[in-house]
């Protein structure tokens, strides 16, 4: 089933429960239904924070208690997180707050933000604040996309006539192109 699917058919469930899995595309199909009147805006983002910041605090305690054993029983992660954990170190607040803007970090993330021993009540707040962003930012781009298509295809609408008479156009110049071209071969 697809992601867009998924929200028309279970709409605020998809989002609070896609958003602990796989959270941007779930927030911009949101946003986008939002702007069709499918979905109430304010819902999408309520439920969009609570989905992510539940989704992402499962991953900071999963590596805040056993981050360290999974890291030695892989080597090759923990050589990887190594240099992680040495950025992190230096943009502690600033990572907690931004990191899922990078991509492939939302899961990797608070894994190792559990993992170098920040404090929880620091990671919860921190987390509510970069996720609030997050989902507003997301929301508000599948929001604006939705008008933006709305506007495009009612001036398309405006102007199919000329748009397919442009087309006939270009067809017949390419016929034409085409025609000389095999002419000037012979």
């Amino acid at each position: 089933m697809s992601l867009e699917l998924l929200v028309a058919q279970y709409g605020y469930f998809a989002v609070l429960f896609g958003t602990m899995v796989e959270g941007e595309s779930i927030m911009f199909i949101a946003g986008y239904f939002s702007h069709s009147n499918y979905l109430e805006l304010p819902w999408v983002y309520l439920l969009g924070i609570v989905g992510t910041h539940t989704g992402e605090s499962f991953f900071y305690f999963l590596g805040r208690f056993k981050g360290s054993s999974m890291l030695e029983n892989r080597p090759a992660w923990k050589e990887r997180s190594q240099h992680l954990l040495d950025i992190f170190k230096r943009h502690r607040y600033v990572l907690i707050i931004f990191y899922r803007f990078f991509y492939g970090m939302r899961t990797v993330g608070p894994l190792m933000i559990g993992t170098s021993g920040v404090r929880p009540i620091v990671f919860q707040c921190l987390n509510l604040v970069g996720v609030s962003l997050w989902a507003g930012c997301l929301t508000s781009l599948g929001y604006f996309f939705g008008q933006t298509m709305d506007t495009f295809l009612e001036r398309v609408d405006r102007y199919d006539h000329w748009v397919l008479l442009g087309f006939v156009l270009v067809l017949a110049g390419f016929g034409y192109f085409m025609s000389r071209k095999s002419r000037d071969k012979r």
